[in-house]
């Protein structure tokens, strides 16, 4: 896929295997460039690696904590409103320096925030 630190995407989609099919190509390339991958969508967290199955060494990438996986509403900071926007910049910035420090390039972010729009917190 060529993507690289800093680069941002969006996908959009008709078909759920498609999103995971995309998300897994997309965080499997960030494998070759040293990247910490998170994978986060509105589901448990098994059926999260379960919608991985088809990713190289998805196994091995769990085991070894390369590859996590984080239901939409441990990720993301809501607030009654929508998101808590500084909250939100925190925890990114919280991932990404604790992924540096054990030794990744970076964090490679896969979301379907799909669960996110348009609701607010219960």
């Amino acid at each position: 896929m060529g993507f690289g630190p800093r680069d941002h995407m969006c996908w959009l989609y008709a078909e759920e295997a498609d999103w995971r099919e995309a998300a897994a190509r997309f965080l499997g390339d960030g494998v070759a460039g040293g990247d910490r991958l998170l994978y986060v969508a509105d589901k448990a967290e098994d059926a999260l690696a379960e919608d991985l199955v088809g990713m190289p060494g998805r196994d091995e990438l769990l085991s070894s904590g390369q590859l996590q996986v984080l239901p939409v509403d441990e990720m993301y900071e809501r607030r009654a409103g929508g998101l808590d926007a500084e909250a939100q910049v925190a925890k990114l910035v919280a991932l990404g320096r604790e992924a540096v420090a054990v030794g990744y390039r970076s964090v490679r972010l896969a979301a379907d925030v799909t669960a996110l729009a348009g609701s607010e917190p219960a």
